[in-house]
């Protein structure tokens, strides 16, 4: 047990997973599981179906978030004619073993963990004795829900000179217009705003500058700035804006955010070309990041998805209810439009419109699924905040 708990520490940096967007399903084999068996990460109420999640927790374990809001519910499908499997859950405070039962033909299980902080953990399905399943298992998934707040804060924290947007939109009307979004497409309250800047902060007054323009590295670490004196705007959820991002990505964000104390999302007002977005365009890429931070993934898989989370075992979102563009994922499995006219692009393929989409679109059309939308408001009530 201890061996498994310390390979736990090894996988917070493989759960910082980071989910990116820029301008504008089938089965995958599992790969060498030697090298990726302590990254394997089962998302609390993820749409997708991993081969991977389902081998690793059979055989050895895959990593998950438990929340001390959470009650959870793990369920699987398996061959019957087998004794049960018992869950183990190897945590830092709530270690256990759970029994399961068949409801409506899935293996179930159900479990809360009494931690004070939300914290990583290994699950594994075990025999009596302790020993690997070692059987075929599918379609595992891991629901919650929790006790937390329906409604959230928003932050909106300028980094470096605030050089505005194409339509002259103002910090504290662009964050008016990210407000309104969210309400819109994610159907949660947003209580409370406010906008800060980075330059006042004491991890970084001396390392910004507050008139002159800040060009972040992709991924760069801004996780300082989710701490702000003051309880109130010390939770709320903040959204980094900077100049650009040097990849040319307009965004970047964790995917399971954890906490908003410990991690943030990252937006760019401005193209790597130098061109100003509009504010209908850096409220949406916000709102594409809220949804990793809130455990969605892109409708599509793209190259620098896979490289990330080192699973080849899905290529979507599993969502039922967004939409699939078959030609937007080449066999290679890199993210490319259809080389169609624009008329039948559009007419043949919604996903572009979905706020996964990995390339950001700003249109009339643009929405949010029902399904990814209950997503997000179940991990609102896991994610401290």
């Amino acid at each position: 047990m201890k061996k498994k708990y310390f390979n736990i520490v090894l996988m917070l940096v493989c759960f910082f997973t980071l989910g990116a967007c820029g301008d504008k399903g089938t089965e995958g084999k599992i790969v060498d599981q030697k090298n990726i068996e302590s990254k394997i990460v089962l998302f609390p109420n993820a749409g997708e179906v991993r081969d991977s999640v389902d081998y690793n927790i059979a055989y050895n374990f895959v990593g998950t978030y438990l929340s001390p809001l959470g009650e959870y519910k793990l369920t699987a499908v398996i061959d019957e004619s087998f004794e049960l499997p018992k869950l183990s859950i190897h945590h830092s405070v709530c270690d256990g073993i759970y029994d399961g039962k068949i409801i409506d033909s899935l293996l179930t299980y159900e479990f809360t963990c009494k931690s004070d902080t939300v914290g990583t953990a290994a699950l594994s399905l075990v025999n009596a004795d302790d020993s690997p399943y070692g059987k075929s298992v599918s379609q595992v998934r891991l629901e919650g829900t929790g006790s937390g707040s329906e409604c959230i804060s928003l932050n909106l924290v300028i980094v470096g000179e605030y050089a505005g947007t194409s339509d002259s939109v103002s910090a504290d009307s662009l964050m008016n217009v990210i407000k309104r979004d969210v309400q819109k497409h994610y159907e949660i309250c947003v209580d409370s705003l406010y906008v800060s800047y980075a330059a006042m902060h004491p991890l970084f007054e001396n390392r910004i500058a507050s008139d002159e323009p800040y060009i972040a590295s992709f991924s760069e670490d801004f996780s300082g700035l989710a701490r702000w004196s003051g309880e109130r705007v010390s939770k709320a959820l903040d959204i980094v804006l900077v100049d650009q991002i040097e990849s040319g990505f307009s965004g970047y964000s964790p995917r399971y955010g954890e906490d908003t104390e410990k991690n943030v999302m990252v937006v760019a007002v401005r193209k790597r070309s130098g061109v100003l977005r509009s504010s209908a365009f850096v409220s949406w890429t916000a709102l594409h990041e809220l949804g990793h931070f809130f455990g969605l993934m892109h409708t599509s898989l793209t190259e620098f998805d896979f490289s990330n989370i080192y699973d080849h075992s899905v290529l979507e979102d599993g969502i039922e209810d967004t939409d699939i563009c078959s030609g937007l994922v080449d066999n290679n499995r890199i993210l490319q439009k259809a080389n169609r006219s624009t008329a039948a692009y559009e007419q043949e393929c919604m996903e572009q419109y979905n706020v996964m989409f990995p390339d950001i679109t700003v249109d009339s059309k643009n929405r949010v699924s029902w399904v990814q939308r209950s997503i997000v408001q179940k991990n609102l009530t896991l994610i401290p905040h």
